[in-house]
């Protein structure tokens, strides 16, 4: 299975070696199987670029990667996130506003 994951792709074959990584991998033999299925229905550049993506986010999952085959966001740009300074608050006052003026001379606060 996992030579015939990695005929599909480069990135099939990395993603065949994960998916059957676990402690018990005979009990990914569907899943792999579901993939080459995938390879034949969508093509396997379709597939590898799939898993290229899947493998981006570390997603490990063949239903899921279904899901980017059939809505065909395989070849979407991955979002780049950035990030953005938030702007001082509005009513930000300084730390002095704060404290509390004690006053010696008739014995309280003012």
């Amino acid at each position: 299975m996992r030579r015939q994951l990695a005929e599909l792709g480069e990135d099939v074959g990395t993603f065949g070696e994960r998916l059957f990584s676990g402690p018990t991998p005979w009990s990914k033999i569907r899943q792999a199987q579901k993939m080459l299925r995938l390879g034949e229905r969508y093509t396997p550049a379709r597939l590898n670029a799939a898993c290229r993506r899947a493998l981006a986010v570390d997603l490990v999952d063949v239903r899921r990667l279904e899901r980017i085959l059939i809505e065909a966001l395989e070849e979407e740009a991955t979002p780049v996130t950035t990030l953005v300074a938030i702007p001082p608050g509005r009513f930000v006052r300084p730390g002095a506003v704060f404290a509390i003026a004690v006053n010696t001379s008739n014995g309280g606060l003012s």
